[in-house]
Order: structure tokens, then sequence, then C-alpha cells
């Protein structure tokens, strides 16, 4: 669906209880500055303060990542006509990736590890093994070796106040 996994609470990562879901548009100065002030809006749950977390990266289908790089490296609004509007959005984000695996016009902010204690998402591995364990074993009845290669490790989401989703554009 593109909500990410479940978390917790029994919703998925990009919920309208988590306020973490941006309004149907195409990427633009207006809807970059609005998934920003979606996501300065979190609260931490526990002291109800504002968080403030720093947009730091986009993910949006391949295409849409070059039509943001120019949006948030132009140094006017590239929708005004006579370009003497500054653009609000510039540099906001450092990282800009176009995933193939992502289909349609649903994209993606991803607040910066320093701008919270938590990352949106963590891959953990089992007892710390972050590389792959590649075994060997001589074949007996032919010539040969076999090998096999195990790599155990999960992902899930941890902190859904680091990510703001739109649904894509209208």
């Amino acid at each position: 669906s593109g909500n990410g996994p479940t978390m917790n609470d029994g919703n998925a990562f990009f919920h309208s209880s988590h306020n973490n879901i941006g309004a149907a548009a195409a990427p633009s100065v207006a809807q970059l500055s609005a998934m920003r002030a979606i996501m300065r809006k979190q609260k931490d749950p526990a002291a109800q303060r504002f968080i403030k977390v720093t947009p730091a990266t986009f993910l949006g289908p391949v295409g849409m990542d070059d039509d943001v790089r120019v949006l948030v490296n132009a140094e006017y609004d590239p929708e005004d006509v006579a370009l003497q509007k500054p653009n609000s959005v510039r540099g906001m984000v450092q990282n800009i990736l176009g995933a193939p695996e992502l289909e349609g016009d649903d994209y993606y902010i991803f607040g910066s590890n320093g701008s919270r204690r938590t990352a949106p998402f963590e891959i953990a591995f089992v007892n710390g093994q972050a590389t792959p364990v590649l075994e060997m074993q001589e074949a007996w009845s032919a010539r040969g070796v076999s090998w096999r290669v195990t790599h155990d490790f999960a992902a899930g989401g941890l902190d859904w106040r680091n990510g703001v989703k739109s649904a894509g554009a209208t």
C-alpha cells in the first residue's frame, strides 16, 4: 500500500492518526513547504513538545527525483512566471532518491537522523552479523564444492514522526 510497516499501535507507519500524510499533490514549493510543516509539528508523545524534525531526504519514483532536484535547487519559485519570488524550499532536502521499485505518484520526505534520536526505520542483524555468512562443503559423491550464503536480518519502523507521505499527484 506504500504506507509502511505496521507499528506498535496497530496502524501503518504512514497513517492519519500519526499526522504524517500530506495532501495529494505533485511536488511544488507549496506542497514541499506543507510537508515540512507537517514534519515540524510532530510532538514528543511523553512531553507533548514539538520535536521539530528537519527534512533531509526525498524518496519518490524514478523521474520524479529529477523534477524535485530542480525544484529544491532553484533560486526562485519555479511556478512564479516573473521569477521574483524566492524559493522557500531551496536546499530543503540534501538527499534526493528515485527508486525504481516505487510506482505511481506517491512520494515521501524523511528527517535527518541527527534531528531526532531515532531514525524512521531500522535494519537489525542477528547477533550483530552485518555481513552475509558464506559456507563451503566439499561434495563426497561427485567432484565439486557446494556453497551456502545466509544473511539473517529484519527491518521495521521505529518512529513515524520522522517521515511524511504525499498521496501523489492529483
